[in-house]
């Protein structure tokens, strides 16, 4: 089985759970970034976010046109100067500890979305490797359940190794610097970022199966990390070259659909009389892409998922 199986497998599961599968997504996806993107903008404006940024915004204009005075030499304007600065500080301390307030409810919100919709995604591939053919919603979320914890945890668990090989990589920048100086600076720097993306994107390889062996055989989290291990073993550039290619493929098509939508969407927008000011202009722009965004996911991250799940299947019987 090569890379032409787990193509035509990977469409053939597409298409014979396709709506099953944007249902799940739907649900468990979209709808809690849905509702998070609309607290947010409903934060942003009750909080009068909108409206502190015009004034903020003016009296940077003010600054700027009395500092450029006071270049020509036409006017000494340093009292009126001293007062707008003033007055820009407290505007800003205002405005600053309004939207920190925001940004921490929008953040608590995204983690309570993060793990709903890590569900959404163990809904996909969990029941296309437990059942063949066509299965309903119910049977999907129902067949998700004893996994997904144990997949939360594993992606947890990347994010600690990826946190850790970081601070790592930190502690090793400062003690060069701290020891060889400015080329320990240039050294540590580069080190950094080779370091962390060597590491990163081997661990990412070998365990890239762990998911799926979470599901197909029942596992916990590190043995599913060393099962998967084990089928990578020898084949590593192998899965990277068809993960690759998959993710450029997804990309492009991606990519693509959402750039005309967006850009049919904006063009729309801002030929619109309806927009009163730039903030409510912006506002909507960027809700409008977070949305085009989440929606090309519904579609395209179930193909990955199953293009990783019969992947995974290819290479485990080419172990066997």
């Amino acid at each position: 089985m090569g890379l032409g199986w787990v193509f035509s497998n990977t469409w053939k599961d597409y298409k014979t759970n396709f709506w099953t599968n944007k249902k799940v997504m739907v649900v468990f996806y979209l709808l809690p970034m849905l509702i998070v993107l609309g607290i947010g903008v409903g934060l942003f404006y009750y909080m009068g976010l909108a409206q502190d940024a015009a004034p903020l915004f003016g009296k940077l204009i003010e600054i700027q046109d009395i500092k450029n005075a006071a270049l020509t030499g036409t006017a000494d304007m340093s009292n009126q100067l001293l007062q707008l600065e003033t007055e820009f500080i407290e505007l800003i301390r205002t405005f600053l500890a309004k939207i920190f307030l925001v940004l921490l409810a929008i953040f608590i919100l995204e983690i309570v979305a993060w793990f709903v919709s890590m569900y959404g995604l163990v809904a996909v591939f969990a029941p296309s490797l437990k059942k063949k053919g066509k299965y309903g919603f119910k049977e999907a979320v129902k067949i998700a359940k004893p996994y997904y914890w144990r997949y939360v945890g594993f992606i947890l668990l990347m994010c600690i190794f990826g946190f850790a090989m970081f601070i790592g990589c930190f502690i090793e920048f400062v003690i060069a610097d701290f020891l060889l100086g400015s080329p320990g600076l240039i050294i540590g720097i580069i080190g950094l970022f080779v370091v962390l993306f060597v590491v990163l994107i081997w661990l990412s390889i070998i365990w890239v199966f762990a998911p799926y062996v979470i599901a197909d055989m029942n596992k916990g989290v590190f043995a599913s990390m060393g099962e998967s291990r084990r089928i990578v073993k020898g084949r590593w550039w192998r899965i990277v070259g068809y993960l690759l290619l998959v993710g450029i493929t997804i990309g492009l098509v991606s990519g693509i659909v959402y750039s005309i939508v967006n850009s049919v969407v904006v063009l729309v927008v801002i030929t619109s009389s309806y927009f009163s000011s730039p903030i409510n202009m912006y506002v909507t722009l960027k809700c409008i892409s977070v949305v085009l965004s989440a929606i090309v996911s519904v579609f395209a991250l179930p193909y990955a998922l199953l293009f990783g799940k019969n992947m995974y299947l290819s290479f485990k019987k080419e172990k066997h």
